[in-house]
């Protein structure tokens, strides 16, 4: 890997900005009592479970028809208890529909672990039970300070961009968790981060009408037409939502070209780039509370974060994939770009819109987590 470009901060700890549904639950607001254990999960620190709250209100919560029932419908919540932690806090991640529910509450002030067992739901049987097999990990490492291409989803005021890397799996994987890292306009706090997105998509010419329209040079290795699955953290389904978290790491991070506007069909492709973009440097930690369940193939991912002022970049990352942590793969996909008017197309970042001989190729910095999953 190349050497990082130097940043205003560079030394320091990085500090730690939550989404407003991932702070901490106040000590005691929880017993065992106000638990109702739904569905259970195993992660490698913690053994977790889904609950309900009795005859609590949550942001997302709404009231049931039947007033006379005990409890109010709420938007279902995973309690985790991690080893290294000696506090209640809420995490999101996808269940393994196991026949027994193991869970946790550990308030604060004492430092006690309370530990609950209860059968799970019937429906749960019913289910197929996926066992978990090894963990799975998946890096393309820090930003490269290349390129910065905007992704972003649509506004009344701005058409969505979806910029788009790709990685492998070799057997059916559940994805529980990811990161990006890219730029914040400077001055932004967590409150102008109003949505993120993530979605998934396959390689061309899967879910996509093929021959293609021909507005492109090509389509060979591109990801679809149409997203294979998604997450979103607005979303009102727990099955269809995601929590994030927001890591600074650096005040000030410039990349030497970005992508933003000169995204067009042909024959006006080849822009060479839109000149450098500077902003906070950020890492967005990204959790599935339904994880994605994906089976062996080649892939696209995809972040897309919502300002309500100013534009998110994602950062690029070194191609070909090397240096500590990371795990370099075969065939490495070039990153891709799209805007809603060359839908359903895609532009490759380097060999396409920023042209030359030869023409650069980019890869993007994001990271997976999750585990691989046998069926019986």
């Amino acid at each position: 890997m190349g050497d990082r470009p130097k940043t205003s901060n560079e030394g320091s700890p990085p500090s730690k900005i939550r989404s407003e549904r991932d702070q901490p639950t106040k000590s005691g607001s929880h017993s065992l009592a106000d638990c109702l254990p739904v569905k259970a999960i195993r992660s490698d620190d913690a053994v977790l479970c889904w609950y309900k709250r009795r005859n609590g209100k949550s942001k997302n919560s709404t009231k049931t028809q039947n007033k006379s029932k005990q409890m109010k419908t709420s938007t279902m919540k995973m309690v985790s208890l991690k080893s290294n932690e000696a506090s209640l806090e809420l995490t999101r991640l996808g269940p393994v529909g196991t026949a027994v529910c193991h869970w946790f509450c550990q308030p604060r002030s004492t430092g006690k672990r309370i530990i609950g067992f209860a059968a799970a739901a019937a429906a749960l049987m019913l289910l197929v039970n996926p066992v978990l097999g090894q963990s799975f990990f998946f890096s393309t490492g820090d930003p490269d300070g290349r390129m910065a291409t905007a992704s972003r989803p649509s506004t009344p005021d701005a058409q969505e961009i979806e910029s788009a890397d790709d990685f492998v799996l070799s057997q059916d994987t559940f994805i529980r968790q990811a990161t990006f890292t890219g730029l914040l306009p400077a001055g932004s706090t967590l409150d102008n981060v109003t949505e993120v997105i993530v979605e998934i998509y396959r390689v061309f010419p899967k879910d996509s009408a093929n021959p293609p329209d021909g507005r492109v040079p090509t389509r060979n290795n591109s990801p679809s037409d149409i997203a294979f699955d998604s997450r979103d953290s607005e979303a009102d389904d727990v099955s269809e939502k995601l929590t994030f978290e927001v890591e600074v790491l650096a005040d000030s991070f410039t990349a030497q070209k970005s992508v933003l506007n000169g995204i067009h069909p042909l024959p006006n492709v080849t822009t060479g780039g839109e000149g450098p973009v500077s902003g906070i440097e950020v890492r967005f930690n990204v959790t599935f509370p339904h994880a994605f369940n994906l089976p062996a193939d080649h892939y696209f991912f995809v972040p897309q974060v919502k300002l309500d002022n100013g534009n998110f970049f994602w950062l690029s990352a070194p191609k070909p994939i090397v240096g500590p942590g990371t795990t370099p793969f075969t065939p490495d996909l070039q990153s891709w770009i799209r805007n809603e008017a060359l839908q359903p197309d895609w532009l490759r970042i380097g060999t396409d819109i920023v042209g030359g001989a030869p023409a650069p190729t980019f890869n993007a910095s994001f990271s997976l987590h999750g585990d691989v999953s046998h069926h019986h």
